[in-house]
């Protein structure tokens, strides 16, 4: 008798979820500490003041540093998710699948993009209420 390959047990949808991916999108704001110098030097602590307007106030800003660090987290937890991607579902040139590697990662980076959104939305909400806070205290209500 022949016998037949057992079935492989495709891979389960859930795996296309992008929580574990770093966002890179923060509102960080804050004040100068003893780690921290102006003139945009780098130093040790992740917010510098830096003067990036003509009257020389201090702002805190990230470094084009640091936010090199967090999108390169990004870009590589991306890849990782990628190449497990690669693994888990076949190849594109295999046709008769209805997933592929190639659809399964759109569909990761789609879910990822919407956190990314989300995450923007939830940032500028922040800062807004911020800002309205700080207005009301200064002028009253």
């Amino acid at each position: 008798g022949t016998s037949t390959p057992p079935a492989t047990t495709p891979p389960s949808l859930s795996s296309l979820n992008a929580e574990g991916i770093f966002c890179p999108i923060l509102p960080l704001f804050e004040e100068a500490s003893s780690n921290s110098t102006t003139g945009g030097e780098t130093t040790g602590s992740l917010v510098v003041l830096t003067s990036n307007n003509n009257d020389g106030v201090a702002s805190p800003l990230l470094s084009i540093g640091d936010i090199d660090k967090f999108l390169n987290e990004q870009t590589r937890q991306l890849d990782e998710a990628k190449e497990s991607m690669a693994k888990m579902y076949p190849s594109s040139d295999k046709g008769d699948k209805i997933i592929t590697a190639t659809e399964a990662s759109l569909a990761l980076l789609w879910h990822h993009t919407q956190f990314l959104t989300i995450a923007y939305g939830t940032g500028i909400d922040y800062i807004e209420m911020m800002l309205r806070k700080q207005f009301i205290a200064a002028i009253g209500k």
